[in-house]
């Protein structure tokens, strides 16, 4: 978070295993899959880096 007496890290907990299940009982087509990689898979930074820059360099 960044106020004026600087910058803070902050966290909030989640239930990762809770939002996961609430996808796969969502009826979305390959919803399983997407609870898998994109909810409880956790993207490494050099993972998530590349990611960002390949949606950057798309425009």
């Amino acid at each position: 978070m960044l106020g004026p007496e600087g910058s803070e890290f902050r966290r909030t907990p989640y239930d990762l295993e809770a939002a996961a299940q609430a996808v796969r009982t969502s009826g979305y087509p390959q919803a399983r899959e997407f609870a898998e990689e994109n909810v409880l898979k956790i993207p490494t930074a050099e993972e998530a880096m590349e990611i960002f820059e390949r949606r950057a360099a798309a425009g």
